[in-house]
């Protein structure tokens, strides 16, 4: 993973970051019943959604 969280110091950064906060509860709901049952959730490229990276920040799935 790469990338900054510049977008904080942003007139807007505060708005964003709850936005990315937003996402990441949704995903976490989403594998709720996976992550309680200790499961490992992993993403690849495919299936990390831009909304869960900060802008700028680019995600590449260790292969």
């Amino acid at each position: 993973m790469s990338g900054s969280w510049h977008f904080l110091k942003e007139p807007d950064g505060r708005k964003r970051a709850r936005a990315l906060r937003d996402a990441w509860k949704k995903m976490i709901d989403e594998h709720a019943d996976h992550l309680r049952a200790g499961k490992l959730v992993t993403f690849d490229n495919d299936e990390l959604r831009a909304d869960l990276l900060p802008p700028g920040v680019n995600y590449s799935a260790p292969k």
